[in-house]
């Protein structure tokens, strides 16, 4: 499952890959102040569901009870990651992982970010890519959906959208 969470990124960065060409010039960071639309993401955002378009077993229990809840089939570490945005643009995405039973978090990616509509674009190395948001009513949290593929713990592979749900840990004052 944590390759799954790790390709994901990739899917959502929607990489270009650089060739190899003395004309090509990386993209330049975002900068400038944010918008009004745009101060809305600016904090901590953690990983709180993960929804299937097909039902799948992550889990090797002895039970075939496939589900499209795969938030609910991964371990409590991996439901650590979580994607920081900045007000001065910069974006941070961490991730978990389990080293002999301990929950270490580690930086995936970082890069700067901007918000036009619905749209979030990240630059990031040499790469731009983004998603498309959906922000609940109040603003507390967000999703996306990507097309990628999943595991299951036989290691059969399915094609399927996922769609990721984080909601804002940050402390606001109204």
């Amino acid at each position: 499952m944590r390759q799954m969470l790790w390709m994901a990124l990739a899917g959502v960065l929607l990489l270009a890959g650089c060739t190899p060409n003395d004309d090509f010039e990386c993209p330049g960071a975002y900068t400038g102040a944010l918008s009004a639309d745009e101060e809305i993401l600016v904090g901590d955002w953690k990983l709180s569901g993960l929804e299937g378009s097909i039902a799948i077993d992550l889990t090797d229990d002895e039970m075939d009870n496939a589900t499209t809840d795969l938030y609910g089939q991964i371990s409590e570490c991996i439901r650590e990651a979580r994607y920081v945005f900045s007000e001065n643009r910069e974006l941070a995405y961490f991730g978990s992982r389990e080293v002999e039973d301990v929950c270490e978090e580690e930086l995936l990616f970082g890069g700067t970010w901007r918000l036009e509509g619905n749209i979030v674009s990240i630059v990031s190395g040499c790469t731009v890519g983004g998603f498309e948001l959906d922000l609940d009513e109040e603003a507390r949290s967000f999703s996306y959906t990507v097309y990628e593929q999943v595991v299951n713990f036989k290691g059969d592979v399915v094609a399927m959208q996922v769609t990721y749900t984080y909601t804002d840990q940050t402390e606001r004052s109204n």
